[in-house]
């Protein structure tokens, strides 16, 4: 199945290799050290 084609010419679609994406939440704004604890997390999983 194709993508729908994008109405802007600002918008356009672009085939990528396969990647794994992983994402988080904090609560508040984060520190310098939560960022890094986080990643520590989700590299471990």
């Amino acid at each position: 199945e194709s993508p729908i084609t994008p109405k802007s010419e600002d918008v356009y679609i672009e085939e990528r290799d396969q990647l794994m994406v992983v994402a988080t939440q904090f609560s508040g704004f984060a520190t310098s050290d939560d960022y890094i604890k986080a990643a520590a997390t989700l590299y471990e999983t």
